[in-house]
């Protein structure tokens, strides 16, 4: 991790303190699911699709598409109904299955949502190519990598248990994937620029890689804070933190 890298994280970190979030146990019922709401925008066109929360987690479903050449492939989603702007954000996956094939993950600074319009960012998991990814939405399509560290190779094994953290900081994003049994080292880290959108919803989503394939995931929680902008005296605490930190560092060098 280069030294900006670790600034970054830190004044996210420092500011995260101050901030209030949300945090919702999918297994703990149905009113864990409370104030959610699901997005599905093929289901004009009749196309099934479930939002539905049980022992297992908030699983988020959809039959394959009916025309994907005109209607995109099957995709489905549920965001909250509030809207921020920089945020820290976690997610688990209880159990992970390599099928079907698909995209999965967050949805953050989401905006004129809606079956061809969508737009914001994406930070999740591609299980067609083993990848993980933050990518831009627009006219609600993955548009790939925002930039060469936004991509990183990584397997998940079926049958085990995961967590995804994302945070993103004006135009700086950064992410990763843990095994729930090590929560302490990351599998993989992405991270990556961008100044399209600034602020919007947050939630879940799940996308079909495979044009006449289904979208079928299962999530265990959901954790979402608000980092405000640092202010004045967040900026002047962490000068003379940096500072302390290298005269400490100089007197052990004497």
């Amino acid at each position: 991790m280069t030294s900006t890298k670790r600034i970054f994280l830190g004044a996210a970190w420092l500011a995260a303190l101050t901030c209030q979030g949300a945090f919702y146990d999918f297994t703990g019922g149905v009113a864990s699911t409370n104030g959610w709401q699901p997005y599905s925008p093929l289901a004009p066109f009749g196309v099934a699709s479930t939002a539905s929360d049980g022992p297992a987690g908030y699983r988020l479903q959809s039959a394959p598409s009916v025309m994907p050449s005109v209607l995109g492939p099957a995709r489905v989603g549920s965001l909250l109904p509030v809207s921020m702007g920089n945020f820290a954000l976690s997610f688990d996956v209880p159990t992970y299955s390599a099928t079907p094939t698909e995209y999965f993950g967050a949805a953050a600074r989401m905006g004129t949502v809606g079956l061809g319009t969508s737009s914001g960012y994406a930070f999740g998991y591609d299980n067609s190519v083993g990848g993980l990814l933050i990518s831009k939405i627009v006219g609600e399509a993955l548009q790939g990598a925002i930039g060469p560290g936004a991509a990183a190779a990584v397997w998940l094994v079926p049958g085990q248990g995961y967590r995804f953290t994302f945070e993103g900081l004006g135009a700086s994003f950064d992410g990763a994937v843990y095994s729930l049994s090590d929560l302490t080292t990351p599998l993989a880290t992405v991270f990556g620029s961008d100044s399209s959108f600034s602020s919007g919803q947050f939630g879940l989503l799940v996308a079909s890689q495979a044009q006449t394939g289904p979208a079928d995931q299962t999530f265990g929680r959901f954790s979402l804070n608000a980092i405000p902008e640092p202010t004045t005296a967040t900026l002047a605490v962490l000068g003379g933190l940096m500072a302390w930190g290298l005269s400490g560092w100089r007197r052990l060098r004497r």
